[in-house]
């Protein structure tokens, strides 16, 4: 007997086998299908929405595989685990989390923990705190995390998920600072909000006002330069540049642009930034104009080993 998740014999319409064993199967959904060399396991992704006529073997290991409107090659073993509609998900992928020991795929249609399980597969099974849209997690404790929602910011705890902030905040994203051990920089699609988690219940919560405060800007990154600034990547305002006191309050902000002479970051068509610390204390900052590192004074255009180039034009 095929294991389990082999297609019918009648949707198959080509198959070969590879280099090391497995067999190859095109269905006529624009799927394939894996079978081990010990007929014990399948593994199933969709390659394109059209039918898959052919597939062909490589001497390297891996296959070629006919389309409609491409001729597809595919390296194998691939390195890659596919995560879909088929495996139980559902809604616009938001981002993952880790908790408790498990891996949580958030989404619009609600959280779901990935779990592997004996075969070797992955599948996705729907939490029971809530169906309503996820779109990050941060862990507090082994017992308790924060939850960003479609409108509110929420607590999870004991299995049980309940609102903290009656405001409506649009929160988006979850940023721990690594100078203040109890302050999140929270994302929200009207602004930056500062957290404080300390006693956080859901009838007390410390949350600043937005920054900025008189534009709506929907912040995407966030970089922390010290303990008192930050640095901002937003969605169409560009890269921003906020300087705090010591309590959290925001003493000025402002997005960075180039200067009279043209030096300094420059965006594309739309102004979308988004700014990142690497390891070695490199900042970089990506606009629909190119990658720029700063240099101390000013951010100036690098090619990034290539990067730049591989580009497509805004």
């Amino acid at each position: 007997a095929m294991p389990l998740g082999t297609p019918e014999p009648s949707t198959i319409l080509s198959a070969t086998a590879l280099v090391d064993g497995s067999l190859v199967l095109a269905g006529s959904e624009g799927k394939i299908f894996n079978i081990d060399n010990q007929l014990t396991k399948t593994r199933a992704f969709k390659l394109e929405a059209g039918v898959i006529s052919g597939v062909s073997k490589e001497v390297a290991g891996g296959f070629l595989a006919v389309a409609d409107l491409a001729i597809y090659r595919v390296a194998w073993p691939a390195p890659w685990s596919i995560l879909g509609i088929e495996q139980g998900g559902g809604g616009p992928l938001a981002g993952f989390a880790q908790w408790q020991g498990k891996r949580y795929a958030l989404s619009d249609a609600g959280g779901f923990e990935i779990i592997e399980n004996s075969d070797g597969r992955f599948s996705f099974a729907p939490v029971s705190w809530t169906k309503n849209p996820i779109y990050a997690l941060h862990p507090l404790d082994k017992n308790r995390a924060l939850l960003s929602g479609a409108h509110h910011l929420m607590l999870l705890e004991n299995n049980a998920v309940v609102e903290i902030a009656s405001e409506q905040l649009y929160p988006r994203a979850f940023w721990p600072s690594r100078f203040h051990p109890t302050r999140i920089y929270l994302g929200t699609e009207m602004g930056l909000r500062l957290l404080d988690t300390t006693n956080i219940t859901p009838k007390k919560i410390a949350l600043s006002a937005a920054v900025p405060r008189d534009i709506p800007v929907q912040f995407q990154s966030v970089a922390e330069m010290s303990k008192n600034e930050i640095w901002l990547g937003a969605e169409r305002h560009g890269i921003w540049r906020v300087q705090l006191a010591d309590d959290g309050s925001v003493v000025a902000a402002a997005p960075l642009k180039a200067d009279a002479a043209g030096l300094g970051i420059k965006y594309g068509a739309y102004p979308t930034g988004v700014i990142t610390r690497l390891q070695d204390g490199t900042m970089l900052a990506s606009t629909g104009a190119g990658i720029f590192n700063w240099d101390g004074k000013q951010f100036v255009s690098t090619a990034f080993d290539g990067l730049v180039a591989l580009r497509a034009a805004d």
